[in-house]
């Protein structure tokens, strides 16, 4: 694979094997690029390393799938952070789509690129491309499936004890706008992915929006010291019943962190928002 970014690129053509070799040719977007390649696999090897070490200590699978899940964020973040350093446009896409996700987690890094590189229509092209398809998922969810948490529905009630055993119900914030977080003390991700939310929670706290924690914990104990630890200073409810929890089957989700943005009138306007994301909705709809 070459990157077109000069008019003449020297390199040296192997005729038995077909193999291209050279001072990492004298453009700088392929010696970035070899650069780019070569960290990739290096750092894949060692998570796949990580990963296979677990196997052999026959760590639990809750533990396996959380090593997993954070060895994917790794690479993806290297991916990102690659494409959003990078000088070449070119080079800047390649790295980005190169991380392992799901197409909504290419949006925010495609405007990145495409604001630093405006003249490169492949750029614009992409992320257009990735809204479209981002749009056709979301519409595609609310047709396929009426009773979950797609947007466009209203928020399926939730009444379960809080911290202190006392019954709260969804619908006891209505009129404001609510971000239903589902997590568990010990869900990895979900510990990983708090900061975010404090951050959020701290910042539009005083423009009628608040975040309702709902956890799958199995313990009591357990839970209120992940509320402690990580500082989540909302209102928090459980049933601590795991995987058993009604809100599972309420919300249609297979696996956390994962959350919903519902409006003041309870209806819900956003799924599965993340970091820069949740950030980024927030500030569009409370303006």
């Amino acid at each position: 694979m070459f990157i077109n970014d000069i008019n003449n690129i020297n390199f040296n053509v192997d005729s038995t094997d077909l193999s291209l070799n050279g001072p990492v040719f004298n453009s700088p977007a392929n010696f970035s690029l070899k650069q780019f390649m070569s960290m990739k696999h290096e750092l894949g090897r060692n998570l796949v390393d990580n990963t296979l070490d677990s196997l052999n200590k026959k760590d639990d699978s809750i533990n396996l799938i959380d090593k997993v899940n954070n060895n994917k964020e790794k690479l993806a973040a290297f991916c990102f952070k690659y494409g959003d350093t990078a000088q070449s446009p070119v080079l800047s896409i390649f790295a980005t789509t190169a991380a392992p996700g799901e197409i909504k987690e290419f949006e925010i890094p495609l405007e990145k690129i495409a604001r630093r590189f405006p003249r490169h229509e492949g750029a614009a092209n992409l992320l257009a491309f990735v809204k479209q398809r981002i749009a056709q998922a979301q519409q595609t969810e609310v047709s396929t499936n009426n009773e979950k948490a797609v947007v466009g529905n209203m928020a399926p009630e939730i009444t379960m004890p809080d911290t202190e055993g006392k019954s709260f119900s969804l619908s006891t914030l209505k009129g404001k706008y609510v971000l239903i977080d589902f997590w568990a003390s010990w869900c990895g991700p979900c510990r990983a992915e708090n900061p975010n939310v404090v951050a959020a929670y701290n910042k539009f706290k005083d423009k009628n929006f608040t975040v309702l924690g709902v956890s799958l914990d199995k313990s009591k104990a357990l839970w209120i010291k992940a509320i402690e630890q990580d500082h989540l200073t909302w209102k928090h409810i459980s049933d601590l019943q795991y995987w058993g929890s009604a809100a599972v089957s309420l919300y249609g989700f297979e696996g956390i962190p994962f959350n919903v943005l519902v409006n003041p009138e309870g209806k819900i306007i956003a799924t599965d928002l993340r970091g820069e994301y949740l950030s980024k909705k927030l500030t569009e709809v409370l303006k």
